[in-house]
């Protein structure tokens, strides 16, 4: 991707996160009288959105709890990546994959296999086999 279009997503994503969080952004803006960079910890400076937000709870919605559930089961564009339902969506904290329905099947038979490679692999390797060998035979490690 050009460096334009990453920083005009960019753009519109903090654009629309602002929009989104009106309280959070309120109560940041007041922390920033009293806290480094609003914030308690140093290391919690770096905000996705711009500023963080406050919330309790199992999902992020404003501080206020102001959340609408306006449909089920509908397509979701997150970034410029539409989520259908019945889409596995895998998430951790180094990112996030959205599988569509159409392929999850396979997707899953590849990621049990690949960690039956790599579980071989490792008894191999604990067993004194060599680096080398071992992944010329499962092709990973």
């Amino acid at each position: 991707m050009a460096a334009a279009h990453l920083e005009g997503l960019l753009a519109r994503e903090l654009e629309r996160f602002a929009r989104e969080h009106p309280r959070s952004r309120a109560l940041a803006r007041e922390a920033e009288e009293s806290l480094l960079a609003g914030v308690p910890m140093p290391w919690m400076i770096r905000w996705a959105g711009g500023f963080p937000v406050f919330a309790a709870g199992i999902k992020p919605v404003d501080s206020m709890g102001r959340g609408w559930v306006t449909a089920y089961n509908v397509p979701v564009e997150c970034g410029e990546v539409v989520v259908h339902p019945g889409d596995f969506v895998f998430a951790d904290f180094d990112g996030v994959v959205v599988v569509p329905q159409a392929i999850v099947k396979d997707v899953m038979e590849m990621a049990s296999d690949k960690v039956r490679r790599e579980d071989s692999s490792r008894a191999e390797l604990m067993q004194g086999a060599y680096l080398r060998d071992v992944f010329k035979k499962y092709g990973v490690l």
